[in-house]
């Protein structure tokens, strides 16, 4: 651990619980920072994996319950033969929140997480409480036609990415490239628990990445129907650096939550904010549940 690296991005709160579910045809494995209800299900984005979640985890547990599973086809979970739409996924947030017997629930979703939170919200009600997208929606999902062709690149993109790398340092290359926001204690964790060995030496990322390309094109998918359904509180946590939900688009999207009532809060960063901006996300999140 070097000296300069900023507190929020180094982990000092003791490791989380390490469990898997039974879900849905696989075996869901999840990560929990145990604390008091309500219970909140952190949903990480696509290609990456539930831990991310640490550092807004790390500052929210014992007065919350936090569990962040690694979803289908993600980190040290399984995944069936098929289906990564947002319904696909909520299903297994449903299953995990009824396996585990919690009650009423918080979902925190981001990218592919939020597409799940929003959907999940919809179907079941009664289980949830409140719904926190970090990030916020994705606009393709709200305005027919929207950045089609920026998702569609990002799908093409990681189709053709390798699942092996030589090495950690080739992949902390990688990483740092991709998340010029990431500290070097963020590349590193990202290095530790999105990676494994591979079966013929060196690394190979946790996600198969055909499957997540597949996933990618789902921010395609018109989940303004979905929307509408939601009626329980909705806080959406904007980055200021965002080139997708901007000042513009913000109407539209607070719009279409029609049956919820929806917060905003903008908050300093481009993306990944529960990376970028854990101290942030984490009291924005702890305000808007207390």
């Amino acid at each position: 651990m070097t000296t300069d690296t900023p507190a929020s991005s180094v982990t000092t709160a003791a490791e989380p619980l390490s469990a898997t579910l039974r879900v849905n045809g696989f075996d869901m494995h999840y990560w929990e920072w145990p604390g008091s209800k309500p219970n909140l299900v952190c949903l990480h984005p696509s290609g990456h994996y539930g831990r991310i979640w640490e550092r807004v985890a790390q500052q929210l547990a014992p007065q919350f319950d936090v569990l962040a599973p690694d979803q289908r086809g993600h980190g040290d979970s399984g995944r069936p033969p098929s289906g990564n739409s947002a319904a696909d996924y909520a299903a297994d947030v449903e299953a995990l929140a009824a396996g585990r017997d919690l009650g009423r629930v918080v979902v925190v979703g981001h990218s592919l997480g939020a597409r799940a939170a929003m959907v999940h919200a919809a179907e079941h009600s009664e289980r949830v409480s409140h719904v926190i997208l970090v990030g916020g929606p994705h606009y393709s999902t709200l305005e027919a036609g929207a950045d089609v062709d920026h998702w569609r690149g990002n799908s093409g993109t990681m189709r053709q990415r390798p699942r092996q790398i030589a090495s950690a340092a080739t992949a902390a290359e990688l990483l740092r490239a991709s998340y010029p926001r990431f500290t070097e204690a963020d590349v590193q964790h990202a290095v530790r628990f999105n990676t494994q060995p591979a079966a013929g030496g060196g690394l190979e990322w946790k996600y198969e990445p055909t499957w997540v390309a597949n996933g990618l094109m789902h921010a395609l998918d018109d989940l303004t129907g979905y929307a509408a359904r939601i009626r329980c509180p909705v806080l959406i946590l904007r980055a200021k650096g965002s080139w997708e939900l901007t000042p513009e688009r913000m109407p539209k999207v607070v719009g279409v939550f029609s049956g919820a009532q929806v917060t905003v809060i903008d908050l300093d960063g481009s993306a990944n904010l529960e990376v970028e901006a854990p101290d942030a996300v984490a009291a924005a999140i702890r305000n808007f549940l207390t």
